[in-house]
């Protein structure tokens, strides 16, 4: 079967079965790029059912790429907030300015150009200019590394197998309809041809499949098995007033940068010397830990209440605010310190 012909299929299919998503567009010409941006950065890392709320609340206040290069991080890192991973917010931010100030606001359609913006690497840079674009880029994400592995038969664990993959899927990327082609992958893999059920009957590329209707079909991708990693951290929540809570904004780097967050020590890689020293603070231990999984480890929260403090006891502590609790949904709060806060209310 040559290549043509299994492309035809996945984009004939996407043309009468694709998902309704917000950032797309019923017919190729009418692609709008921004939106694609936005979308492709919100994607990393985060599934499609997910993005959908945060994209819509965030186009309706930045829906266009002058107004987001405007804004100030902490408004635009207060839209992300819940979303996690927030340096994609700052990059996408960044990108932004970047974008208005070097190309009058226009996204670069050359991969050179795209992948030298920040938070941009090389399956962005490709989505991009597919899906935007219609350029014949050779697209891989999660849906497509298993669909191809599945229509091949690949018995090498999947993080061996990856470029193998990638040689494979460029030999069938079209040269017209690309962005239904891509994204037509993409929804075949998310909708039919999913990690834990195979609807083969469904599925347009049946007949290019060597696992096709096989219980086997399921097995593929070949995983590795991983052992979870668990870290132990402890959040401090100095409280005034029964009323008010004190934040601290985080440095520019780590898995919360830039936020609005507890003071906290013991699970980042960096060591919080200035936070360890609040140890010596009164206070008492929530008796329910909790536990809260990132992608590579799970973290297990111990949660401190501290009710009686001096001002020079907090002296260790940079840029740090007391917010009171009506006012926290104002903040750009991490999804993981809002449910700590959640926990200490219900206590207090």
């Amino acid at each position: 079967m040559s290549k043509l012909i299994l492309s035809e299929a996945v984009i004939n299919w996407y043309e009468k079965n694709h998902r309704k998503l917000p950032w797309r567009s019923s017919t190729e010409e009418h692609f709008n790029p921004y939106f694609v941006l936005v979308s492709e950065f919100m994607l990393q890392q985060t599934v499609v059912k997910t993005v959908i709320p945060y994209f819509n609340k965030f186009v309706s206040k930045f829906y266009n790429i002058f107004i987001l290069a405007e804004a100030d991080l902490d408004e635009v890192l207060s839209i992300w907030s819940g979303l996690g991973y927030y340096r994609r917010a700052k990059n996408l931010h960044e990108t932004s300015k970047i974008i208005c100030e070097k190309y009058n606001g226009i996204i670069p359609k050359s991969y050179d150009d795209l992948i030298s913006l920040p938070g941009i690497g090389d399956y962005t840079a490709s989505a991009i200019m597919s899906i935007a674009f219609n350029y014949p880029s050779n697209v891989v994400d999660g849906n497509i590394e298993r669909i191809f592995s599945r229509l091949n038969k690949i018995d090498t664990p999947i993080n061996k197998a990856k470029n193998k993959i990638r040689f494979i899927a460029k030999k069938h990327v079209p040269t017209s309809k690309v962005s239904f082609y891509v994204q037509g992958l993409m929804d075949i893999g998310a909708t039919i041809c999913k990690p834990k059920i195979s609807k083969c009957f469904e599925c347009p590329l049946e007949n290019w499949c060597r696992v096709s209707n096989r219980v086997e079909s399921i097995i593929y991708p070949i995983k590795e098995k991983k052992t979870i990693k668990i870290r132990k951290g402890t959040f401090y929540c100095i409280i005034k007033n029964n009323n008010s809570i004190m934040l601290i904004k985080n440095k520019n780097k780590g898995l919360f940068a830039n936020m609005d967050v507890l003071p906290s020590f013991g699970w980042e890689k960096e060591k919080h010397s200035e936070v360890e020293q609040l140890k010596n603070l009164e206070g008492y231990n929530l008796p329910n830990k909790f536990y809260y999984a990132f992608t590579h480890f799970k973290l297990e929260v111990n949660i401190v209440i501290c009710k009686n403090f001096s001002k020079k006891e907090l002296n260790v502590l940079k840029k740090i605010e007391f917010v009171k609790f009506v006012d926290l949904e104002k903040k750009a709060i991490p999804s993981l310190i809002k449910k700590i806060l959640d926990e200490v209310q219900k206590c207090i």
